[in-house]
């Protein structure tokens, strides 16, 4: 939506949103809780409001907002995250209320019985990015240069919430079916054992259980520019600039954030070098942070354009622009 309020004010209003809904996104065939089917749903709406105001015929200001929300879902659905798994099957350990349908790995290997190799959800995220934006821009007209000058900030927010794992994972092979003492030694051209034999006596090669998450990851950006148009003649226009940029590092909002130091006293290995530590401030952490970014992102920028004759015009440029630190994404689970 464009609107003129009067001869100086104009604003506009864009408004958008993708979604989409792909549910039980498997072709195993099974039912509910045992499928490995996961649901995808998206959610991402964007909104942006700009205005132009002309404040004299040779001033004129812009400024915009907007934000955009990713919204993600890939994930198995509440049925078989909130299935009472104490209740209906007895197994205990899940970190999750009430438990839930945990994962069982390798039942069967290669096309033996023509099934699924597992059962359980194989996923269970919502991931989440808002990122807020603002621009401002002031052009003035004086003489034969026209001066640009301004600025833009924007932030990233970015979490993974997730279960995944923490319902339970289970891992079935050979050896717990085959003969003690041969384990899954192939014998005349074959192996012994059969993991779903395995999963049929109960007996799991190893099982673990994750923590759920909800890591706040943060980065920002903020940029500033100044640039002048010069018609040097009537022919040539020559444009220099200069433009700053400070983008931030991620970083979890709560300093939940680990990493190893090898010059760290290890008190689990008898003070040895190489032990863990917390990214922050304060009592526990390293007053430090892990990453630092660079603060001298000043960018210049020149441009020519001549025009040779009636028909043909020669443009030339040079930039020098500053690159993004990394941004959040998928965080790997943790297990107890």
């Amino acid at each position: 939506v464009d609107h003129n309020f009067n001869s100086n004010l104009k604003m506009s209003l864009y408004w958008s949103e993708f979604i989409s809904d792909v549910p039980k996104n498997t072709a195993d065939g099974l039912p509910w809780p045992i499928s490995t089917g996961r649901n995808y749903i998206d959610r991402t709406p964007t909104v942006r409001l700009t205005a132009d105001y002309t404040v004299t015929p040779t001033l004129l200001l812009h400024l915009g907002a907007g934000v955009i929300r990713y919204d993600h879902t890939d994930s198995a659905p509440p049925s078989v995250l909130d299935y009472d798994i104490v209740g209906e099957i007895g197994l205990v350990g899940s970190s999750t209320d009430p438990g839930g349908f945990p994962r069982i790995n390798n039942l069967l290997t290669g096309s033996q019985g023509g099934l699924s190799g597992r059962l359980g959800p194989a996923n269970a995220n919502r991931y989440l990015e808002t990122k807020p934006t603002a621009v401002l821009g002031v052009t003035f007209i004086k003489g034969n240069h026209t001066y640009k000058f301004g600025g833009d900030w924007a932030s990233n927010r970015w979490s993974d919430i997730n279960t995944r794992g923490a319902q339970g994972i289970y891992n079935f092979d050979a050896a717990q079916s085959a003969i003690p003492g041969l384990g899954s030694t192939n014998v005349g051209g074959g192996t012994l054992g059969f993991n779903y034999a395995s999963f049929l006596l109960g007996n799991a090669a190893d099982a673990s259980v994750s923590n759920p998450q909800d890591p706040q990851i943060r980065k920002g950006n903020v940029s500033f520019y100044v640039q002048d148009t010069w018609k040097v003649t009537p022919k040539m226009t020559l444009d220099y600039g200069l433009r700053y940029d400070y983008t931030s590092v991620w970083r979890e909002m709560h300093d939940r954030q680990a990493s190893f130091d090898p010059t760290v006293a290890n008190p689990t290995a008898g003070g040895r070098s190489g032990g863990t530590i917390y990214e922050g401030y304060g009592p526990g952490r390293c007053e430090c942070i892990f990453g630092e970014a660079y603060k001298f992102g000043f960018g210049p920028r020149l441009g020519l354009a001549y025009q040779i004759n009636d028909k043909t015009v020669l443009r030339a440029g040079w930039g020098f622009v500053m690159g993004q630190t990394a941004s959040g994404g998928y965080v790997t689970n943790g297990q107890i």
